[in-house]
C-alpha cells in the first residue's frame, strides 16, 4: 500500500525494519565501516541526551 505523500512517514514498524537493513549490511562491510556506524550511534543518542537535559533546565528554569 503506498503512501500518500512524500513527507508522509512510514509507520514506525518499516522505520525499524529499515534501521535493521541497513545495520545488517553495515555489519557485513569492514570493521571500520562498523566502528564508524556505532560512533554516529553514540554520537546521535549522546546528542539526543543532550538536548533532552537543555529542554529539561529550560523548562526548570522558566
Amino acid at each position: 500500500m503506498p503512501h500518500k505523500a512524500s513527507n508522509d512517514r512510514p509507520p514506525e514498524s518499516d522505520r525499524r525494519g529499515v534501521m535493521l537493513l541497513l545495520q545488517s549490511q553495515f555489519f557485513n562491510e569492514p570493521p571500520s565501516l562498523r566502528e564508524a556506524f556505532a560512533n554516529a550511534q553514540r554520537i546521535a543518542q549522546k546528542a539526543q541526551r543532550t538536548q533532552i537535559k537543555e529542554r529539561t533546565e529550560e523548562k526548570t528554569r522558566i
